[in-house]
């Protein structure tokens, strides 16, 4: 069976077929019915050699553009606490940390996520009714 991601580098939908590609709710992509989880990020075979090589401090800068802007909207759910070892996502529009992921989880944040836009606010409480 086959899966769908998203080619980060040039831009186009690629059918995946490698049975041991995990979601990122942390199943198979072949196990169970992925319809709810987003579509993964991730270059397809032919782009892939294309990415560029980031040394070390190109990666830490980019990480911490992407943290600091997050953290100017402080998510206030306690997640903070968390292990940074138990984290397994963060949301790109405030603070907050994922120790567990599922479309559930996070349209539950999303309903009040302080940097969230108005859409994606409707749209969590849509997906949170069919998911209830």
């Amino acid at each position: 069976m086959s899966h769908k991601h998203y080619c980060d580098v040039a831009g186009h939908e690629w059918v995946c077929t490698d049975i041991t590609c995990e979601c990122i709710c942390g199943e198979l992509m072949e196990n169970g019915d992925h319809i709810e989880c987003p579509i993964e990020l991730r270059a397809c075979p032919e782009h892939h050699r294309e990415l560029p090589a980031l040394s070390d401090d190109e990666l830490s800068e980019f990480v911490g553009d992407l943290t600091s802007n997050a953290e100017n909207l402080r998510c206030e759910c306690g997640c903070a606490d968390a292990h940074p070892e138990d984290v397994v996502g963060y949301c790109v529009w405030c603070s907050h940390v994922y120790v567990s992921y599922s479309p559930k989880t996070e349209a539950q944040h999303f309903l009040s996520c302080p940097g969230a836009p108005a859409e994606l606010r409707v749209a969590a409480k849509s997906r949170l009714a069919r998911l209830n």
